[in-house]
């Protein structure tokens, strides 16, 4: 897929709305889409203030990950002494908990919670600790590479990279096809930018120390907990974040990528949305239900996450109701992600967001073509794409040894 569109797609686009009346799209006033947010509550204002939080709803954020911590606390200071079913209920909690941090991990790389940068650094070093993955790797593999070539080769999550009969089997070897393939591309980022002598590196840096830290330590004092209680419950949040990826955009329209200064890229100013967002609005699938959304942070608000990926979560919903239902697809707005999920992997009912079949072996390029790295290295440092990338381990004791030598 190319990353570029031509003029004449383009005004293809251009004319389809145009037939279909939707030419809202084409208007560069907002007057009918201002979007009202819920001002927080007295106490919670109070709170996120006391704490530094720039948004006062952080407050849930905090309490989530303090869940998560006392959880896995609990869990390495009592299984001795309880039974098997306590055993199982806590990692049952371990494990949602755990989920819910990993969507936590990707609200906060695309906003941070603090004022203070110092306290969104330790904070970041608590949730890599609690998630069992650095958190600063979602910045490659989601912000610079998901968001701004979503479904593209340079989209290394890509969902037409799945091609199974059954879907359900697409669904289930999906993070076994690109996690190791995103994780990659991280680590080769991550080197490339501690030669560019980029912050993001020491931060990198740290919270992977902090993650071995915690395996070995978790390892070395009992194997077997380290494996149920640490190993498993941060897997299952990794299968589960990066899995979402088939949930919100497989059968989705393929998205429109404009030049830059092209004047369909521009917005309003006053919130509103750009024409090449209303291009772009059946890219993304949605799930409003409420269950999904307090879990797991109004995650299931992803098409709204899209267009305005530094909007704070707390005010997707109205965002959405807003800017993006007037406009989407209905077939795109789903209540209830676990019956979505029954009909469409279960059933084997892998359907396009207008209801109909979808075989990437057919509506897509094929083979799949290879992925492209989203970014590119330099003359001098193009050698670190023909090294393997846990090499990365061996950079951060280099850089250890010069600090303490």
């Amino acid at each position: 897929m190319s990353t570029e569109t031509t003029t004449t797609e383009t005004e293809t686009v251009i004319g389809e709305l145009k037939t279909t009346g939707d030419d809202s799209a084409l208007k560069t006033d907002s007057e009918a889409v201002q979007v009202h947010y819920a001002a927080p509550s007295p106490l919670m204002k109070l709170l996120g203030d006391s704490l530094g939080l720039r948004e006062p709803s952080d407050v849930k954020t905090l309490v989530a990950v303090g869940l998560c911590v006392a959880a896995n606390f609990a869990i390495w200071t009592t299984t001795t002494y309880v039974s098997w079913p306590i055993k199982v209920l806590l990692w049952l909690a371990l494990v949602q908990l755990t989920a819910t941090v990993s969507t936590i991990v990707h609200n906060t790389i695309h906003v941070n919670i603090f004022h203070e940068p110092f306290n969104n650094r330790i904070f970041h070093i608590v949730l890599s600790i609690c998630f069992g993955h650095p958190v600063c790797t979602f910045v490659s593999a989601h912000n610079l590479s998901h968001h701004r070539y979503t479904q593209m080769q340079q989209d290394f999550m890509r969902t037409t990279q799945m091609r199974y009969e059954h879907h359900l089997f697409n669904y289930l070897y999906f993070f076994s096809t690109v996690g190791h393939l995103i994780a990659a591309s991280d680590m080769r980022y991550m080197r490339l930018m501690r030669r560019q002598k980029r912050r993001i590196w020491t931060d990198f840096a740290l919270q992977l120390s902090a993650v071995i830290i915690m395996h070995v330590t978790c390892a070395l004092i009992n194997p077997l907990k380290w494996i149920l209680f640490w190993n498993l419950p941060r897997m299952a949040a990794s299968v589960f974040i990066t899995n979402m990826n088939m949930l919100q955009h497989d059968g989705c329209a393929r998205p429109v990528i404009l030049e830059m200064g092209n004047p369909l890229n521009r917005t309003d100013g006053k919130g509103g949305l750009a024409p090449v967002h209303l291009m772009n609005i059946n890219t993304s699938r949605n799930f409003t239900g409420w269950i999904t959304n307090t879990l797991f942070f109004n995650n299931g608000f992803h098409g709204i996450h899209h267009i305005k990926p530094t909007l704070h979560w707390s005010k997707l919903p109205e965002a959405h109701a807003a800017l993006v239902k007037p406009h989407i697809h209905p077939n795109l707005d789903q209540d209830n992600m676990a019956l979505y999920f029954y009909r469409t992997f279960v059933l084997n009912n892998r359907v396009t967001y207008d209801g109909k079949p979808y075989n990437p072996d057919v509506d897509e390029i094929s083979p799949e073509p290879e992925n492209v790295d989203w970014f590119k290295y330099p003359e001098e440092h193009k050698w670190i794409a023909e090294e393997g990338p846990y090499w990365v381990i061996m950079d951060i004791l280099d850089d250890a040894r010069k600090l303490l030598f």
